[in-house]
């Protein structure tokens, strides 16, 4: 059965909003760090570039030499998964509009060899912020080796200026809710201006990249999130989550979109794996019964 892309997307909110201290990744490190040089290397540009009088792309381009002293915001994707995705789309989509204010960005995919990347950037390029430039490194899977990325993350974002890396964000798991607001505010750093809350970043509803192209969300994830999260609260008493449990199920029985969600929320988790990371063991079982017996949402 196809996920809903915003199911998904509600779903990775709620994990990412109620990973503990005690979950967090030790600290991990790819490419340079704050302080270092930032060494040039080349890229093959897929999308966001213009083509030449033959109707050509470019066959190389070098990012660091192309942004000159000015700020330049680097998004190295190791791994193409939809945290990934969401995390380039949100992130380049914010970056854009401040180049206006100097900063150049790029996106550079690492990929075994670049007829494999090339492809992969061209079938994800519905969820991509057009007009920003994209390609595929030249250097493979391992990234450009001066710069000494890291395989075992899934992204590592630099943010650089007179060809000096300012910040530096190796994500193992990228969260829009975690890490997007300290990446965003060290671009503020290098372009001025104020910090963007989160909420403004964030895909809206109605944002068509969230969705399968051609149909409509039909419930508002605001509204999910609110019936889902008290759920899954991993401090919440029995009482508590049966109380979660009949707010959801009485909203099920009055409206059958409501239920389509909750039925797919439910099933993502379980498929996950990762049952264990949501709720209490009441709230597991509720969850598992549901995505389990999706035409019973309301009760043995």
């Amino acid at each position: 059965m196809g996920l809903d892309r915003s199911s998904i997307h509600i779903v990775a909110w709620l994990f990412a909003a109620l990973v503990t201290p005690a979950m967090a990744q030790d600290e991990i490190y790819s490419g340079p760090q704050k302080g270092e040089s930032l060494s040039g290397f080349l890229t093959r540009p897929i999308l966001g570039v213009q083509k030449d009088t033959k109707g050509d792309l470019p066959t190389e381009l070098d990012p660091v030499k192309n942004a000159e002293e000015r700020p330049v915001l680097l998004v190295f994707v190791h791994e193409i998964n939809r945290p990934v995705i969401a995390m380039t789309r949100t992130l380049t989509r914010y970056a854009k509009t401040r180049e206006k204010d100097g900063l150049s960005i790029c996106v550079i995919l690492l990929a075994e060899d670049i007829s494999h990347g090339e492809a992969m950037l061209k079938r994800v390029q519905h969820a991509l912020t057009p007009e920003v430039v994209s390609g595929v490194s030249l250097d493979g899977r391992e990234g450009p080796g001066a710069l000494g990325l890291n395989r075992s993350v899934q992204m590592t974002i630099l943010i650089a200026k007179s060809k000096t890396v300012t910040a530096n964000f190796a994500l193992v798991q990228p969260s829009l809710q975690a890490d997007l607001p300290k990446i965003v505010a060290s671009i503020v750093e290098q372009v001025g201006g104020p910090i963007p809350e989160i909420s403004e970043l964030l895909d809206k509803p109605d944002d068509a990249s969230m969705r399968p192209r051609g149909n409509k969300p039909s419930v508002d994830p605001d509204r999910m999130r609110s019936l889902m999260r008290p759920l899954i609260q991993k401090d919440a008493s029995d009482e508590q989550v049966d109380t979660a449990a009949k707010a959801i199920e009485q909203a099920c029985k009055e409206d059958p979109e409501i239920r389509k969600e909750v039925v797919r929320i439910a099933k993502t988790i379980v498929q996950s794996g990762k049952l264990e990371n949501y709720g209490t063991a009441r709230a597991q079982s509720i969850l598992h019964r549901w995505a389990e017996r999706p035409g019973e949402t309301d009760g043995d």
